[in-house]
């Protein structure tokens, strides 16, 4: 039972998190350091760093199931969540299932296959269908000798169907029977292509399935009740009603607090002014900033300062952004 309950731990939960973005960054830096064949070896497919991924999503499920926790989690949350299972199954059976390989045409030529990486060394596997390259296109930078963009037109051929023409570009893929063949690199005479094969349509689901689940698991979070957000709007819907009477009411009581001291202050004006001025709830200046620099949620929905709230009144009502020289 204690090991079950450790499974099934937040804290354990946190702790693995913590060290899968350690390895993580540290991983990147390998990477930057010695290439990506040596993170690759070392780190993202290291058996150790699998069984710590598998470790995350065995606890991540055993929270789930478990009863207390499945109770008190939202319907968002828990979608939102397990989206994350099935996102690393999906890359679990890329990683074992999935198939990688290049192919190698010059023009006018027709490919069947492919060279995939075995244990042993480089194997030739054969495709469902043939491809056909009728061109091949490179482009560079004005005044410069760095390819900036790639094309091949392709003519694919199924059995019993009809050709299929294709143009691949650098940043374009096609899909084949589940096959994605995408513009990897090109001869130095530019007169043949390199495409990258890859077959993954079982992990390739799993995962959308997983960036679907998360989508929706997001926007139910939003708008669940029991969530952190649900919370907020309840507490920011409370606030928007009381907000206009206490800000009214702040102001009165600093007005009339306040008045003496500002008319100590200011210089002498003329009689028409002073009668004017005299029947303002006018505050301190430096009390006035602070008061401006509170932040209140307007009628709108918005928060913004009380400076900008009041001038907005003050401009619509009077039409300036001072009266007789006293701000809003």
């Amino acid at each position: 039972m204690k090991l079950i309950r450790l499974i099934a731990s937040p804290v354990l939960m946190y702790i693995l998190a913590g060290l899968y973005a350690l390895i993580l960054a540290v991983a990147t830096l390998v990477e930057n350091s010695y290439g990506p064949a040596v993170a690759r070896e070392s780190f993202y497919y290291a058996p150790w760093f699998i069984l710590l991924q598998l470790l995350q999503a065995v606890n991540l499920l055993a929270m789930f199931l478990q009863g207390s926790y499945f109770k008190r989690i939202s319907k968002g949350s828990l979608i939102f969540h397990g989206a994350f299972l099935f996102i690393w199954l999906g890359a679990a059976v890329t990683h074992y299932v999935g198939v990688t390989g290049i192919m190698h045409i010059r023009e006018g030529e027709t490919a069947n296959s492919m060279m995939k990486e075995e244990g042993t060394g480089m194997e030739n596997a054969s495709l469902p269908f043939s491809v056909t390259l009728n061109d091949f296109r490179l482009q560079r930078y004005p005044g410069s000798h760095s390819p900036m963009s790639y094309e091949s037109d392709l003519v694919i051929k199924r059995e019993n169907e009809s050709p299929l023409q294709a143009t691949i570009r650098m940043n374009k893929v096609v899909d084949v029977d589940g096959y994605r063949l995408f513009q990897s690199s090109f001869d130095s005479d530019e007169q043949g292509t390199v495409l990258s094969v890859s077959y993954d349509r079982p992990g390739m689901q799993l995962t959308y399935a997983g960036y679907f689940l998360l989508l929706v698991g997001f926007v139910l979070t939003l708008f669940s009740k029991k969530s952190r957000f649900g919370r907020l709007r309840r507490e920011l819907g409370e606030m928007k009603k009381n907000t206009p009477f206490c800000l009214l009411l702040f102001l009165a009581l600093s007005g009339i607090s306040n008045m003496q001291a500002l008319r100590a202050q200011q210089p002498a004006v003329s009689s028409q002014q002073s009668l004017v001025a005299s029947q303002l709830p006018c505050v301190s200046s430096l009390h006035a900033e602070k008061f401006g620099n509170l932040v209140v949620l307007n009628p709108n929905g918005r928060l913004e300062p009380v400076n900008s709230y009041t001038s907005a009144i003050l401009r619509k009502l009077y039409g300036a952004d001072k009266l007789n020289g006293i701000n809003s």
